[in-house]
């Protein structure tokens, strides 16, 4: 929506389209965008800054109207599913209860929709497996946490939501 903003008040300005290369160039190499929202934040405020010096209020305010509705209804919509979908996984125990790896990925096959093995780490005395592992309930967390605690009491599960994590 803000790419078409822009085009229509772009056009085939010569002049607005070099400053929108100036404005781009100077986010790019200035700011430091850690997310994508973030950029598309700064790509709205651009649209609107650029609307307006070009006396194209109308086309702007109606086309900033429909891209606030829609940041809402996304909003709206991720809230409602409660929870992020990726989360790390790290289970932890020690060697001598005889654990296998081979245990612990079938029980996450029945739960999770995808696994990815990110470290393994065994000695003689313990063991720590990292997975990156996508859900598609939240009720998942306690049956992998039953599972893994019969397989041994004394094993460690952490949950790390794999949003922010970089």
């Amino acid at each position: 929506m803000t790419t078409m903003v822009i085009i229509t008040i772009v056009k085939s300005s010569l002049a607005l389209s070099l400053g929108l290369v100036g404005a781009l160039s100077i986010i790019r190499f200035r700011a430091a965008i850690k997310e994508p929202e973030e950029l598309a934040y700064l790509f709205i405020a651009i649209a609107i800054g650029l609307g307006l010096g070009a006396n194209q209020g109308v086309i702007t305010i109606v086309g900033i109207i429909l891209i606030i509705i829609m940041i809402y209804l996304q909003n709206t919509i991720s809230r409602e599913t409660g929870f992020s979908r990726s989360f790390h996984l790290i289970i932890s125990g020690q060697n001598q209860f005889g654990i296998e790896m081979d245990n612990i990925l079938a029980i996450l096959k029945k739960y999770c929709t995808s696994i990815s093995l990110k470290r393994f780490d065994k000695t003689s005395d313990n063991f720590e497996a990292s997975f990156l592992v996508d859900f598609p309930q939240i009720n998942q967390f306690n049956r992998i946490n039953e599972e893994l605690i019969k397989l041994d009491d004394k094993i460690s599960v952490s949950f790390l939501d794999n949003k922010d994590v970089y």
